[in-house]
């Protein structure tokens, strides 16, 4: 199997390792500093929000009485996407009231979607733009509705955990990760991202 490696600045190759003693994503994936730093530091995928054009959808959910909220959202590639937003009351965490946040593609509503298809890796291979959307999304979401505790659910796909991680701690520079077990996903952890 080929290994496939993320050109990165040379400060954002250290700072990594300093934070997690590696260079690599997962066991197939590494990142690799370039000798261009000013150059390539201006186009560093982690390091921007990317614009995106987007349908909103709200709706009261009938269990929890919030408002869920999701994006829908088109890649470079046409390929449709969709950021589901959905607030949740936990008495039993030591974060109450949080936004769960979840993404797939499009057709995959993870309300009557069997959760394999919700969690399955959408294998598009445009992964560093897709993260950069989700974070411009995200910043609207919060514009509109504030600055939130934000977590994301287990899944029994271990590489799109390990994908949610090293991309969280790139993307999301201003918040703290924390590892929470929650009643909502028994069987592993959830992922928790709170501002810092």
């Amino acid at each position: 199997m080929s290994r496939f490696r993320y050109l990165v600045s040379h400060e954002t190759y250290k700072k990594y390792y300093e934070d997690y003693k590696s260079y690599k994503v997962d066991k197939n994936s590494y990142i690799q500093s370039t000798k261009f730093e000013t150059l390539f530091k201006l186009n560093e995928i982690f390091d921007r929000k990317l614009e995106t054009e987007y349908t909103l959808h709200n709706q009261i959910n009938n269990i929890t009485g919030f408002e869920d909220v999701f994006y829908l959202f088109k890649s470079n590639s046409g390929v449709e996407y969709r950021l589901d937003l959905i607030p949740i009351e936990d008495k039993t965490i030591s974060y109450p009231n949080y936004v769960s946040v979840s993404f797939s593609l499009s057709k995959n509503n993870p309300n009557d979607s069997i959760p394999s298809d919700y969690d399955a890796l959408t294998d598009k291979n445009e992964m560093m733009e897709i993260m950069s959307r989700l974070l411009y999304l995200i910043d609207v979401y919060k514009g509109e509705f504030g600055d939130k505790v934000f977590m994301i659910g287990y899944c029994d796909n271990i590489k799109k955990m390990q994908i949610y991680e090293y991309l969280i701690r790139i993307v999301f520079k201003d918040y703290k990760l924390e590892k929470i077990k929650t009643s909502a996903f028994p069987d592993g952890y959830s992922l928790f991202l709170i501002k810092i």
